[in-house]
């Protein structure tokens, strides 16, 4: 398989001849990292590019599988060879992968954080939950359900009833 047709780094990183590779996907991730990563405040989410790096990740996942197929081994070239410069391929390309899900988790995991965070400010702020993607939005609020169940069933079940709800106390404050 060519890298033309997806199979090389260049198919995992979203780069091919004609594009310039500053704007590619990959870059497109790296920078959105380091922006939410440095941003007090939760940035508008990159649905579509953690959508289009997550199916072409599974995709390479799915081409790392093949690892049997020997198309293109030509009659120069022997078995033993072409076999050791297919692994040395399928390594690089388990690396590079590696690498884009780490950068795509940590991406993931910030938002998570400030969303757990500043959970009150994210379902109160309208213009907050615009930069939340809509699984971002059903987690802030079903983090708001279990969190204020647990305080309620274990921490102001004890208080008196003035104290009682969590989401109250939050937007009093």
């Amino acid at each position: 398989m060519s890298e033309s047709q997806g199979g090389g780094l260049s198919g995992i990183l979203g780069l091919s001849q004609d594009i310039d590779p500053s704007s590619s996907d990959y870059a497109a991730l790296k920078r959105a990292l380091m922006n939410e990563k440095c941003a007090p405040e939760l940035l508008p989410d990159e649905t579509d590019l953690i959508e289009r790096l997550q199916s072409r990740c599974e995709q390479q996942e799915a081409l790392l599988e093949d690892v049997g197929m020997e198309e293109g081994m030509g009659p120069s070239v022997s078995r033993e060879a072409y076999i050791e410069s297919k692994e040395l391929t399928n390594t690089c390309v388990a690396i590079e992968l590696s690498r884009l899900k780490y950068m795509l988790r940590s991406y993931l995991r910030i938002r998570l954080f400030k969303i757990e965070n500043y959970v009150m400010h994210c379902i109160e702020s309208e213009e907050t939950q615009e930069r939340l993607s809509e699984w971002e939005r059903g987690y802030a609020y079903e983090y708001v359900r279990l969190v204020g169940g647990h305080l309620k069933g274990h921490v102001t079940s004890k208080f008196p009833e003035a104290f009682g709800s969590v989401t109250k106390q939050a937007s009093a404050s």
